[in-house]
């Protein structure tokens, strides 16, 4: 589900990270969590690991839950997916400049560029296509996915700007997002959504300004809610389904996260507290996050008991997953070397690695390694002594194949 800041009267280009910003989703019954400090996955009750993509381990600039195994991940450069519950990672998208923001949902993963460019996958990243949006509307300042209706249904929200006020619209398409329909007042839809998600394919909600409206139709219709009474904005939203619900409050409504568990008939405050950036639930566990901290608050009874984790203090550092940018074969070290070196090569996906040891002729002398490896970083140490009649002196070449990619390095023996 996708959260976004509200910016009263100024007109504004959504993205998917702030300075400051911690965000925390349950993938199936496990923590995904980002902040300043990293991108995490939770082990156990006390136990979390840091995911590194890209080149750096603060490179992670958002993510989104597909379904419970099945989770998206973007760098400044690259999108990554995992499909077994955030154990491992693979790239599979280049992400070009003028990016806005993606979403997934089921098989479904679109991403938005500013030049009304969708880029989109209904197999879960396999097959990829781009269409170009047009929509009869002039002066767009803000052009966003807001969420995903299952099972392919994409829901667009447009801004469009005057000198003093805006008009915002509700569009929706199915594959291949082709043609684009207007549902904004033919729904009840209202504008600047603070949350917008569809549980199931009948059932959705939308957080916007001071009240929150839900559907049971597939859209067809939306039903305004009241707000809790004291007006204001609500700033964020989660329905797990039609009965069971929270909100978020800022301070101007005596701040605090409310749950429903009869449709918003009655409403329950679970906790006083500020600067929510995020909330998530399952059926069993409720949590959320801060702005202005890096710390995971978690309630397993309604709210009568809460832990506070801090994903990087609760480190496992012998969980940390790395996933490669590249096909990348390193300089072995030491080089020059006797009678052992070691050679390191990263994969950014699971394939088959071939390495071969060769001479000045092009005689192949060894076979290093031929299997299939997950994607990720790996090293081998390669004894010349386990040769046969050994190896004399000289300059000798090693070449990894993994898929099409091919790339060779120069080692020295000494003696």
């Amino acid at each position: 589900m996708y959260k976004k800041l509200l910016i009263i009267g100024l007109c504004f280009l959504s993205f998917n990270c702030y300075a400051g910003y911690s965000h925390t989703q349950y993938l199936g019954n496990k923590l995904l969590v980002l902040n300043n400090n990293g991108f995490f996955i939770q082990l156990s009750k006390n136990s979390f690991k840091k995911i590194i993509l890209g080149d750096d381990a603060l490179d992670v600039s958002w993510f989104t839950i597909a379904d419970s195994v099945t989770a998206y991940a973007n760098t400044t450069d690259s999108l990554y997916r995992t499909t077994d519950q955030g154990k491992t990672w693979k790239g599979i998208l280049e992400i070009r400049s003028g990016f806005i923001n993606f979403e997934s949902k089921m098989n479904v993963i679109a991403l938005l560029y500013s030049n009304n460019e969708l880029v989109f996958s209904t197999n879960k990243g396999v097959d990829w296509s781009t269409r170009v949006l047009s929509f009869p509307i002039t002066n767009i300042c803000t052009i966003l996915i807001v969420g995903i209706q299952p099972p392919d249904k994409v829901q667009i929200e447009l801004w469009e700007h005057f000198a003093s006020y805006h008009n915002i619209y509700f569009y929706k398409s199915t594959p291949p997002y082709n043609n684009w329909i207007n549902v904004t007042s033919s729904t009840g839809l209202i504008g600047a959504s603070t949350s917008f998600d569809f549980v199931t394919e009948t059932f959705g909600y939308q957080t916007s300004e001071n009240v929150y409206s839900v559907t049971t139709n597939g859209g067809t219709t939306w039903i305004k809610r009241s707000n809790l009474g004291d007006g204001g904005f609500l700033m964020n939203g989660l329905f797990l389904n039609f009965k069971h619900g929270y909100l978020y409050l800022p301070s101007a409504w005596g701040p605090g996260i409310y749950q429903t568990t009869n449709g918003g008939y009655m409403w329950n405050k679970l906790i006083t507290t500020e600067n929510v950036a995020s909330i998530t639930a399952t059926d069993s566990s409720f949590a959320y996050t801060h702005n202005n901290d890096n710390l995971v608050y978690v309630t397993n009874n309604n709210g009568v008991t809460w832990e506070i984790l801090d994903p990087f203090l609760l480190l496992d550092v012998d969980n940390e997953i790395q996933t490669p940018n590249n096909f990348t074969l390193y300089n072995n070290y030491p080089n020059p070397f006797n009678p052992s070196t070691v050679i390191k090569f990263a994969i950014p996906e699971r394939n088959n690695v071939k390495i071969n040891v060769y001479d000045l002729l092009g005689k192949q002398i060894a076979l290093i390694t031929d299997k299939v490896y997950d994607a990720g970083t790996y090293e081998i140490t390669f004894n010349t002594e386990s040769i046969n009649g050994g190896l004399s002196a000289g300059i000798y070449f090693y070449t990894m194949q993994c898929g099409n990619n091919v790339q060779t390095k120069k080692m020295i023996l000494v003696k």
